[in-house]
């Protein structure tokens, strides 16, 4: 009987168990609370780990408020989020326009409300299914945070979500291991990206390795 070498049994196993992996868009940064010359530039922003463009068009952006009412911003328009790539979900108001020395919002409100505090977030499908949360400080709602809340960001600063254990600018924000605490970082000072920011690609810096197992098997 022909013995299958050990590292082709790893690599078949890896394969297989990447394959039965979900993976999803993760709320990549928030920034909530803004200072006062930007109070119409605050925004959070959705980054796609995936291989391929996701159709976003009927999801929504749910944001827990203060008295525990939930505010929602409907993605109406036609979206996708490219492979590796980013989309702005960018709140302001009339008299407070967006930053233009950002990059332009892909979606635009002008009647929601982030607080800046003790709060949450979360992406929702067109089928109700919660995609990712994230909150920070007092949440007062457990379907807004995964596990353990963020801290409250000073003033000026974003949340932003880790490449892996070891954070890299330019490899993504994957990491997810359903803690909100361990998966992101108070960023000093806050970076949008949107749909037409340049791709980074996560698969150096995934948690699980699957994507790069996969593009190693078969050159994706």
């Amino acid at each position: 009987m022909k013995k299958v070498p050990l590292i082709m049994l790893f690599l078949m196993f890896i394969t297989s168990w990447a394959l039965s992996t979900d993976f999803t868009l993760e709320i990549s940064e928030v920034y909530s609370n803004a200072l006062p010359n930007y109070i119409g530039s605050r925004f959070v922003e959705l980054y796609n780990p995936l291989t391929y463009d996701v159709d976003i068009t009927s999801w929504r952006l749910e944001i827990l408020q203060p008295d525990d009412t939930i505010v929602t911003i409907p993605i109406t328009m036609s979206a996708f989020i490219p492979s590796y790539g980013f989309f702005l979900i960018g709140i302001g108001s009339i008299s407070e326009p967006w930053n233009y020395q950002w990059p332009a919002p892909d979606v635009l409100s002008l009647d929601a409300n982030l607080p800046a505090m003790d709060t949450g977030v979360r992406l929702v499908d067109g089928e109700g299914h919660v995609i990712d949360a994230l909150g920070w400080g007092a949440v007062s709602d457990n379907e807004f945070y995964e596990e353990v809340p963020q801290v409250n960001p000073n003033m000026g600063s974003s949340i932003e979500r880790k490449s892996g254990v070891v954070h890299d600018e330019y490899q993504g924000n994957s990491y997810d291991t359903g803690n909100n605490y361990n998966d992101t970082y108070i960023r000093p000072e806050p970076q949008p990206q949107n749909t037409s920011s340049p791709p980074e690609d996560p698969s150096a810096n995934v948690q699980d390795y699957s994507v790069g197992v996969l593009k190693a098997l078969y050159g994706e």
